[in-house]
């Protein structure tokens, strides 16, 4: 999917020049959320800003489409930079239930096998207490 996803950028002008972000972000009616905009007006107002955001995606989806073929510690921060870049797509693009079901995918894809993912304490607590206060 990640390699798909960045090839097929590449044949697109604004991708492969580096300014797409720029285009994405400042589009009326795709444009980020008012508490974000600053930033991504900030990033994209530059020439060198808008072209490593837009090449950094691209490399971090070729990378992830590479990501079982490198070292487990690789893994675990191509898992971070993963799950880091779709909660931004999320927050940045109001794309939300993409950057959920994709953090999801990524989680299957990079986690080892058999390996459980650890909910903090307190959202075991809560859970249980509105499970309780459901019966």
């Amino acid at each position: 999917m990640y390699l798909h996803a960045c090839i097929a950028k590449l044949g697109v002008a604004e991708w492969a020049d580096g300014t797409a972000m720029f285009y994405w972000l400042r589009t009326p009616g795709y444009e980020s959320p008012e508490f974000v905009r600053p930033l991504a007006e900030a990033v994209t107002s530059s020439a060198v800003g808008v072209t490593l955001f837009t090449w950094s995606v691209l490399a971090l989806e070729f990378a992830l489409a590479l990501a079982r073929l490198m070292p487990s510690e690789l893994r675990r921060v191509l898992l971070v930079a993963g799950l880091v870049f779709h909660v931004g797509i999320a927050v940045v693009l109001e794309l939300v239930t993409f950057g959920l079901a994709m953090s999801g995918a990524l989680l299957l894809y990079l986690l080892p096998v058999g390996h459980q993912v650890r909910l903090p304490a307190s959202v075991v607590a809560q859970l249980r207490a509105s499970r309780s206060a459901s019966r």
